[in-house]
C-alpha cells in the first residue's frame, strides 16, 4: 500500500468519523426539539 493510499483512507475514515458525529449531534437536537414540543402541548 502507497503513503498516499493510506492518507486518502486515513482522510476517508476522518470524514466518516466527523459524518456520524453530526448524525448524532442532529439526532440529540430532534430529540430536544421534540421533547421541547411534547412539554408545550
Amino acid at each position: 500500500m502507497s503513503h498516499c493510499d493510506a492518507t486518502d483512507k486515513i482522510a476517508l475514515w476522518r470524514t466518516h468519523r466527523e459524518g456520524k458525529k453530526n448524525n448524532i449531534a442532529r439526532g440529540l437536537s430532534n430529540l430536544t426539539l421534540g421533547h421541547a414540543k411534547s412539554e408545550l402541548t
